[in-house]
């Protein structure tokens, strides 16, 4: 006989996301042209967005989403160049900045959910871990130095007993308990606020360069997945045990004591494993060289260039030392491969 399963209700009243956008901009030119400046300021406001139907579940079948969510977004989008030509020096800057920022206005959220947990007025998204993204996280208070400490704190019931070197949290809800309800809404989310680049070239005789920066800000990345990698079968060590706590080093401690069971207390979802994910990075740095007419001429060619040019050369954050890509931090940890410094060599020739 096949076997019959009873599936989640469909909801038949299901529709398309609804958006009303606004937008105003100019763009204008300067000095002759040699100057040009635009900017964009812009609000999107969308309706009908999935949310989860609160209506009690009576015959015992699981909520089904409806079309009930509201959201915004609003920001601005600027870019500005500047190319002159001074005798036989070419030069050339340009930039460019977005600002975005979203927010819920509405959202079906369970009965008796406490305000500090709620998500209307936050940002959409939050911080990606594993496979989804965390908006609430338990606030940290440093490391427990002692059993004392341990004795004296709020009871932790995330695993079967707290140690020293294990992470402290703030008791928000004042129960004298740490669980499921001292978890807090934040703004952190690994979508950048603020994207931004800037480059310039600039050429004399036979001589060219031209480079690229680029860059983001308010964005928050986690490092629970890097320093917490591994499996029981390789004791979870990794490049980052060294700094784990013990007693003899407590004080140069980066992260709690590692331990081969019993991990719940420590790779909880917390603003200790939060770091500032902003970071700006040299993109792209060109050289080149090109051969004069009278050149070309006698060697019968019509172009000849010669270039060096390097991919992600620098890279300006905020981790502190910490050495992890920020804008890739996996790359070079678990499965993911490398970020990568490179260098190419190159010869343009056209007859």
């Amino acid at each position: 006989m096949p076997n019959t399963d009873e599936l989640v209700l469909a909801n038949p009243n299901l529709t398309w996301e609804k958006s009303i956008k606004s937008s105003i901009g100019f763009d204008a030119q300067f000095l002759k042209q040699s100057l040009t400046l635009t900017a964009d300021v812009f609000r999107e406001r969308r309706k009908n967005l999935l949310t989860t139907d609160l209506a009690p579940s009576i015959i015992g079948q699981a909520l089904v989403n409806i079309n009930a969510g509201e959201a915004q977004y609003q920001g601005v989008e600027t870019n500005l160049s500047y190319n002159k030509t001074i005798n036989k020096f070419t030069f050339g800057v340009h930039g460019n900045y977005t600002y975005a920022k979203s927010k819920i206005l509405q959202l079906n959220e369970e009965a008796g959910l406490p305000s500090y947990q709620r998500q209307v007025g936050f940002p959409i998204g939050g911080v990606v871990h594993g496979s989804g993204s965390v908006r609430r996280f338990l606030i940290s208070e440093g490391l427990f130095q002692s059993e004392e400490e341990i004795a004296a704190a709020p009871v932790q019931r995330f695993s079967g007993a707290v140690k020293p070197g294990d992470i402290r949290y703030k008791d928000v809800n004042g129960d004298g308990v740490i669980d499921n309800l001292d978890f807090v809404s934040t703004d952190y989310s690994d979508i950048p606020t603020s994207y931004f680049g800037f480059g310039g070239s600039a050429k004399y005789k036979g001589f060219d360069v031209n480079f690229l920066f680029h860059g983001v800000a308010g964005r928050t990345i986690q490092i629970n997945n890097l320093v917490n990698a591994g499996t029981s079968n390789t004791g979870y060590i990794n490049q980052f045990s060294v700094h784990r706590w013990t007693q003899a080093g407590a004080d140069e401690a980066l992260y709690p004591r590692l331990t081969l069971t019993d991990r719940t207390n420590n790779t909880q979802n917390s603003d200790f494993w939060l770091r500032n994910g902003d970071f700006l990075r040299l993109k792209h740095v060109e050289l080149g060289y090109s051969l004069s007419a009278n050149s070309l001429k006698k060697l019968k060619i019509s172009q000849c260039r010669f270039y060096v040019t390097g991919f992600n050369l620098l890279t300006f954050d905020k981790l502190n030392g910490l050495p992890i890509d920020p804008e890739m931090p996996e790359a070079g940890y678990n499965s993911q491969y490398p970020a990568l410094a490179t260098f190419a060599l190159g010869l343009n020739l056209k007859f």
